[in-house]
């Protein structure tokens, strides 16, 4: 018996933030790395990931909307590389 078992998994409304990175001085005098509180969004992304187990590949795919379209179409992917 041959069968495909299939985990699939998504991380919804994934914010893309662009944040500005510059140096900040401290109380004690020392200067180090920092990102600015402030940013700019650019909409939320959606994260689809599946994992075959068998040689560890992760398969994903990102999209820009959340609809049940969009889900089923990812393992219906998947399923479709295989043979009948």
């Amino acid at each position: 018996m041959k069968a495909i078992i299939i985990c699939v998994d998504e991380k919804p409304s994934i914010q893309a933030l662009e944040r500005k990175a510059g140096y900040v001085h401290a109380k004690d005098g020392k200067t180090m790395r920092a990102y600015q509180s402030t940013y700019k969004r650019h909409g939320t992304l959606n994260l689809f990931a599946a994992l075959k187990v068998a040689t560890g590949e992760v398969l994903t795919s990102v999209t820009d909307r959340k609809t049940r379209v969009d889900f089923i179409e990812f393992p219906d992917g998947i399923v479709g590389q295989y043979p009948q």
